[in-house]
């Protein structure tokens, strides 16, 4: 069967749009047979099918598309202007640009699903994601191929009007103000319609008064209508996606409620002279939304505090008067001097001051690809410096939402339990619902019609738990929260449920276990010479790594002239080389260097050879991190710890000391590759494994382990690798950290208990007729804001018992 046929069998035979689902005019237009609304659809439909993308139409699960929105020719014009496009643009390199644009619009899976193909309906699209939850898309774009202007054209043809507000939290609030323009019409029909009931209330009526309570049953359906209509219909909206997808939420109970009461006044008002519940309907409303209203306000709440409190604040070096100042990047302001160095990502938008530069845009992109930059080109915040240190200027401070978005963006995690669990317990609540009130119907029935609509009503309404909806976001907030004031920077809240679940420990050595404290010392046949001193300062002033750190730490008082290298590369695990004043010099690992010297010292060694001469070693003292023998806690805890390190066994006798008498696994001689494999193998046994590095070397293993740590010691390093960053100093907590994540997954258990209670007891009531509509609706937001009261207390009380 032909593509069109298959089409032509799975059309709704409704009076529908074929796109968008909206109701047929008189004149319908066509288009292969299939009937649309408006002009604007059947241009949509015509792009999604020359697209190749036409069998979405095709037993569609996922729900109608938004109707495209009208808007003329020359409305974005003002994108043509530069200055405009570069406030909106966020990202230029070449041809390539990247935009987040706010999509108000989008509302469900079929959105998702038509956005994030863009790049088939253009081939000047490259890229796209979209936030459901902030309507938001980011789209990397050829600007050869396509325009922003044309970008904005192309996304309004498909019902995708961009909203192009600078004012962030303006854009933020557009939900909420639509909640409570919803709310203030469900109020004003409420209080209404509530005073026009009086007359049904009063035992007492002359025939005039009768003639004005039948007049008012009108008017209070009149009212009404705004109410369902428009106050109702996110309820309506989200049910009927439910359906259409085959998937069970805890909206379509309410939905049913809502209609169930709307259709029985209908009836009572038009047939039975009487009232109805209109004005329960409505308060029922008004009080629906007053929960969601609280639960938006729980969400921007969260997201306000992720933004701004649970990233670490990374730092750079400034030159400052001729001299080099560790400053946050926080208070790096526009025309500061930063230095730069390999591996360390950019935090803001910079202008090159040194002779040219290598930055790999992945980070922003998603694409690896080099750029080799020149002096006075622009490198823009979130690319990667690779090669020999740079000097640039600063064109704007630091945007801290703009590296959350990256690291959101950049995230590929596992589904994390928890969803599993709330996405069935959300389905089996539904289930229960419905099914009480069959049961609740068939048991009234014999009551009357009017007794059995209350008590069904009141089992629908009652049955929604706001409060199962908000258990796990907020109690896992509120320890993300907590665990950012010890320096534990998780980067999704929703990652304490896999945190909970660790049971193997992969521990990192150096940068990680041996840092706090290092010391450099010169060991070789001769002492250094001045120039040589000025040429292994310059190498290793180019390299991010800790090591390289504390060397330059220990010459930077003997150095008189810094150079700039020629050529440098980093190579992960093994050392670095560079030309510097027409000298070849590489430094690192001895057996990288062909060096075979037996060193049995308990330090690490950095060889140097310059001029393919060797001169001697840089001798590290492994002195351990204060606090430390915290960490055999973990064995003790139950947890099973291994230690992977490149060093060799003699230079590990700190680290076998302090895990003696356990069974802590000390593995040496270890690559980056080596870590990632002994992962995977610890993972096909059905382990959970965390793993702790520096981020430098460690990347492959911190991306392959369920939960990765970057680690650091100045927050001078935003690792995109890891699902958390965490101060060294910090390590010492990490056993009170795992235990305060899996007492938060109990406590999310008993939240979960106590939302079936609420339940139990709630649809025993309705069931057995003690509630009325209007009552099971004001107890639904009390319930949301009970469990937000247990998730902060109960948080509270066990970060103060076991981390403060």
């Amino acid at each position: 069967m032909s593509l069109a046929k298959q089409i032509n069998t799975s059309i709704n035979r409704e009076a529908k749009c074929f796109h968008c689902g909206g109701i047929l005019p008189a004149k319908p237009y066509s288009k292969d047979e299939h009937l649309f609304c408006c002009k604007g659809c059947v241009n949509v439909y015509s792009i999604i099918q020359s697209s190749g993308l036409d069998s979405i139409y095709v037993n569609n699960t996922f729900g109608n598309f938004s109707k495209p929105v009208d808007s003329s020719e020359n409305e974005f014009d003002f994108l043509d202007n530069e200055v405009i496009q570069n406030k909106i643009i966020s990202f230029q390199e070449g041809n390539i640009g990247k935009v987040l644009l706010f999509a108000p619009e989008i509302h469900c899976a079929s959105c998702i699903w038509l956005l994030e193909h863009l790049p088939k309906l253009h081939n000047g699209i490259l890229q796209s994601q979209v936030n459901f939850h902030s309507k938001k898309i980011s789209i990397i774009f050829d600007k050869s191929k396509i325009s922003l202007k044309e970008l904005s054209v192309l996304l309004t043809q498909i019902g995708y009007k961009p909203h192009f507000n600078t004012n962030e939290q303006q854009q933020k609030d557009i939900e909420g103000k639509k909640i409570l323009v919803r709310l203030g019409v469900a109020g004003f029909a409420f209080g209404n319609i509530m005073l026009l009931s009086f007359p049904d209330y009063l035992d007492t009526l002359n025939t005039l008064e009768l003639q004005y309570k039948y007049l008012f049953h009108y008017v209070s359906l009149f009212l009404s209508i705004p109410v369902i209509f428009f106050s109702a219909s996110p309820y309506f909206n989200s049910a009927k996606s439910a359906i259409k997808t085959r998937e069970l939420n805890m909206d379509i109970p309410v939905a049913m409620g809502i209609l169930t009461l709307f259709l029985r006044s209908i009836y009572d008002i038009v047939f039975l002279n009487e009232s109805g519940y209109l004005d329960s309907l409505s308060g029922f409303i008004f009080f629906l939304l007053i929960g969601r209203w609280y639960q938006h306000k729980t969400y921007q709440f969260l997201d306000f505090d992720k933004t701004f409190h649970s990233f670490f604040p990374i730092s750079v070096i400034k030159i400052e008067n001729l001299n080099e100042v560790v400053t946050e990047v926080k208070n790096i302001q526009k025309d500061d001097i930063v230095k730069l160095r390999n591996g360390e990502l950019i935090p803001f938008d910079v202008v090159l001051m040194s002779s040219d530069a290598e930055v790999d845009y992945s980070f922003v992109t998603g694409e690896a690809d080099i750029f080799h930059k020149q002096k006075g080109d622009v490198l823009y915040a979130g690319g990667k410096l690779y090669g020999k240190k740079i000097l640039a200027r600063v064109l704007k401070p630091f945007e801290q939402k703009y590296f959350v978005q990256l690291w959101s963006e950049n995230t590929a995690r596992k589904n994390f339990e928890f969803k599993k669990i709330s996405s069935f317990l959300g389905k089996l609540i539904t289930m229960l619902v419905l099914s009480v009130a069959i049961i609740a119907a068939i048991y009234w029935k014999d009551a009357g019609v009017e007794v059995m609509i209350k008590n069904v009503t009141a089992v629908l309404i009652i049955g929604c738990s706001c409060a199962f909806a908000l258990s796990a976001p907020f109690l896992f907030g509120n320890v993300s929260r907590w665990l950012s004031k010890i320096h534990f920077f998780l980067k999704n809240a929703d990652s304490v449920s896999t945190l909970a679940k660790v049971n193997h420990i992969v521990l990192d050595k150096t940068g990680t276990l041996t840092e706090k404290g290092f010391k450099a010392q010169w060991t070789g046949d001769k002492e250094l010479s001045q120039d040589e001193k000025n040429l292994l300062y310059s190498l290793f002033q180019n390299s991010f790594h800790p090591l390289s750190r504390k060397i330059t730490e220990y010459l930077k008082d003997e150095v008189t002239e810094e150079y700039d290298c020629e050529y440098f590369k980093e190579y992960t695990g093994k050392g670095i080389e560079a030309r510097i004043k027409h000298h070849y010099i590489r430094a690192g690992h001895l057996n990288w260097l062909n060096i075979h010297s037996q060193q049995n010292q308990n330090s690490t060694i950095v060889g140097v050879e310059l001029d393919n001469q060797y001169k001697g070693y840089f001798l590290i003292q492994n002195e351990v991190r204060e606090g430390l023998e915290e960490l055999v806690k973990l064995i003790k805890n139950g947890y099973y710890v291994h230690i992977l390190t490149g060093d060799t066994s003699e230079r590990t006798e700190q680290i076998k000391n302090l895990f003696k008498d356990t069974n802590c696994i000390i593995l040496t001689g270890q690559k980056p590759e080596d870590k990632k494999r002994y992962i995977e193998d610890l993972q096909k046994k059905g382990n959970i494994v965390m793993m702790v590095g520096d981020g430098l070397n460690d990347i492959p293993a911190l991306k392959t382990a369920d939960f990765g740590v970057c680690i650091t010691d100045d927050s001078s390093y935003f690792a995109p690798s890891g699902d958390a960053i965490m101060s060294g100093d910090s390590l010492k907590y990490l056993p009170h950290i795992l235990h305060f994540s899996k007492k938060s997954y109990q406590l999310l258990i008993i939240s979960y208990i106590f939302s079936f209670m609420y339940n139990a007891i709630g649809l025993t009531l309705a069931f057995m007729g003690y509630l009325k509509p209007i009552v099971a609706a004001i107890f639904m937001p009390l319930s949301s804001i009970s469990v937000v009261l247990f998730a902060i207390i109960s948080t509270n009380k066990i970060y103060r018992k076991f981390l403060s």
